[in-house]
């Protein structure tokens, strides 16, 4: 999976490079998005989403405390101050989003539920061997974070994120789910999968973790389009 960055396009570059990935289109929904939409009952598996996320919101809220009373504010591994008030917004609206997105989920009893299981498990690495070896007609190939994702420093962190990612992207058409749903529910994954690594870091390591995610997932959104079709 290769992923590009800068900016946010040397930024959506960089974890685009991380699957292969030149950039393409992606449309994303801000926090405003429709009450009606932001009302739509989630499934359990749904709301532990949506817990991941607002637990980085919370653990980002943390650190800003802390930078209010005197400490010193994370950086980023460029050694760069982290804008802890704009990735507390880049989280309000992946939330947002992906209420959006799941009040319209098109999941039905014909999809592949093996391949929704296994990119959505949050427990792929312990599960990985046993998976290859039951479901032998997938493609399991990858190549982990590589691209300018392994300038990065957080390679190895999101090493099986990214693995996970990869079959993602490899086996959807395999599970006539080739669309772009699809894609934005694989996306996703990969950040609550990134972030549920970042959530055991302390706090001031938790910060730039949930940063350098983001980062990889708008890189994916606004760049893995054409990775995908």
């Amino acid at each position: 999976m290769k992923i590009r960055i800068a900016g946010i396009i040397v930024l959506g570059t960089f974890a685009l490079m991380a699957c292969g990935q030149p950039a393409g289109p992606a449309v994303l929904i801000s926090a405003g998005t429709s009450s009606q939409n932001l009302a739509t009952p989630l499934s359990p598996e749904q709301q532990d989403t949506v817990a991941v996320f607002e637990q980085a919101v919370t653990d980002i809220q943390a650190a800003q405390a802390l930078v209010a009373s005197g400490s010193a504010p994370p950086v980023d591994d460029q050694g760069q101050s982290i804008d802890l008030a704009a990735l507390v917004t880049t989280y309000q609206d992946t939330i947002a989003e992906y209420r959006h997105q799941q009040a319209s989920t098109p999941l039905t009893a014909q999809s592949d539920a093996a391949f929704v299981r296994t990119y959505r498990d949050d427990n792929f690495k312990n599960n990985y061997l046993n998976d290859r070896h039951y479901m032998p007609n997938y493609d399991w190939s990858q190549d982990g974070c590589s691209g300018p994702a392994t300038k990065t420093g957080y390679a190895d962190n999101f090493y099986w994120p990214c693995v996970q990612h990869d079959f993602g992207y490899r086996n959807n058409r395999r599970a006539r789910m080739h669309n772009e749903w699809t894609r934005y529910d694989i996306d996703v994954s990969f950040l609550r999968h990134m972030d549920n690594l970042c959530a055991h870091y302390g706090v001031f390591a938790k910060v730039p973790c949930y940063s350098m995610s983001t980062i990889f997932y708008k890189g994916v959104r606004y760049g893995a389009w054409s990775a995908f079709y």
